[in-house]
């Protein structure tokens, strides 16, 4: 039972992982798109 436990932690941790890359991919996405936006409207 604890190997089984030990496995549900790891899996938790790399599901927060998991969440909090992709948390970053997509606000750097927005950045982005932000970003392009704010440029052409400059231009």
């Amino acid at each position: 039972m604890k190997h089984a436990k030990g496995l549900k932690t790891l899996y938790q941790h790399l599901r927060v992982l998991w969440c909090l890359k992709n948390n970053i991919a997509l606000e750097n996405e927005v950045y982005t798109q932000v970003f392009i936006l704010d440029n052409d409207g400059k231009m």
